[in-house]
């Protein structure tokens, strides 16, 4: 209550007094502030001697030469990309404890890359994180021949493709068909193709190549050229791994170097080395860029190596024109019309369901 009374009587005094509490403080503070800056200026005036301006001077100088070092360096090796270049090409040498035939070989290759693409793209391949070579493609090489050769002598004769004519790969081939059976009626019906079993023919293509696009390979296309060069013993090996670099180099813009791809560098659902791929691809969909690892643009390939045209010129009946695509092996093409004839023939899927 008497709190009261004084504040009514003199509250003209409340604001001058709280503001100029403020002020006191304030003051205080700059107080301090200017003593702590007196210190201050206090140390710099006892360093400052003329033995510390003359390691100061020492050091600014040492600086501004490193720098200039560094500048000058800089300017350099942006002048002379090889330098780097060389670094990290030695440094894939040393990784791999390549011997002198190996270390030979590589160099022969980085050569003929120089004679053909710029320093950056070559550097690109080579220093990508998945870049990497393959010390065990000839011993793997060596051991899928040694396991054929021990299957031909137990199935004297016998089609070393016959897993494909099983009722599960047959209902698997059939399933195919009927998802993408609008896809091929329209090749047919767009290049005025004649074989009756042309769908066929085509899902058993890609059944044998690639297991209906479930299987297209364990290795990446670049690094296992670049091995079969390195390690391969066999110079047509050799020669064949160079030649297909060069096309999936110059295809770095269309297919990635490092896709999925068999032993030998081929890539996709209907498994097209390089060369072929650099002669034949086409965007068959319309959407911009190449898949050789969906349907629409791998079939597109094959059909353009098989030389289907549209109109009346080109090839109509591609059973004929099958033993282009892997004329090595005498049981190729049969097992393809063989598998088209099976696939062709069965009219009741329901059954072949049952039966599993």
């Amino acid at each position: 209550m008497a709190w009261g009374k004084f504040i009514e009587k003199y509250w003209y005094l409340i604001f001058p007094l709280f503001f100029g509490g403020i002020n006191l403080y304030a003051w205080m503070q700059l107080g301090n502030a200017e003593q702590r800056l007196d210190r201050t200026q206090q140390e710099v005036r006892e360093f400052i001697t003329d033995q510390n301006i003359k390691k100061l001077d020492e050091l600014l100088i040492k600086s501004r030469e490193e720098r200039k070092k560094w500048v000058d360096l800089e300017k350099y090796l942006n002048n002379h990309p090889e330098i780097i270049y060389d670094y990290k090409i030695n440094k894939i040498i040393k990784k791999y404890n390549l011997n002198k035939t190996e270390e030979k070989r590589f160099n022969n290759l980085i050569g003929f890359l120089e004679e053909n693409f710029n320093y950056t793209t070559i550097d690109s391949l080579f220093t990508s994180k998945e870049f990497e070579l393959d010390t065990t493609l000839v011993r793997r090489i060596e051991k899928g021949k040694e396991w054929y050769k021990e299957w031909y002598k137990e199935h004297k004769g016998e089609n070393p493709y016959q897993k494909v004519f099983t009722e599960k790969s047959i209902k698997e081939c059939l399933d195919f068909l009927d998802k993408n059976d609008s896809f091929f009626t329209d090749i047919i019906k767009k290049f005025n193709l004649t074989n009756p079993k042309t769908k066929e023919l085509l899902v058993s293509l890609i059944r044998l190549e690639t297991h209906l696009g479930k299987n297209t390979g364990k290795d990446k296309a670049f690094n296992v050229l670049v091995s079969h060069y390195v390690f391969n013993p066999k110079r047509k090996t050799r020669n064949f791994a160079l030649k297909q670099l060069n096309y999936l180099i110059k295809l770095m813009n269309k297919i990635d170097p490092f896709s999925a791809s068999s032993i030998m560098g081929a890539i996709g659902w209907t498994q097209g080395i390089p060369k072929a791929l650099n002669d034949h691809i086409v965007d068959f969909d319309k959407d911009g860029k190449i898949n050789q690892f969906a349907l629409p643009d791998a079939v597109g390939f094959t059909l353009n190596y098989f030389g289907v045209r549209e109109g009346d010129k080109g090839t109509k009946d591609i059973a004929r024109v099958l033993k282009w695509y892997n004329p090595h092996d005498k049981w190729y093409v049969p097992t393809i019309l063989e598998l088209a004839d099976s696939l062709y023939s069965y009219t009741d899927i329901e059954t072949i369901s049952e039966n599993n």
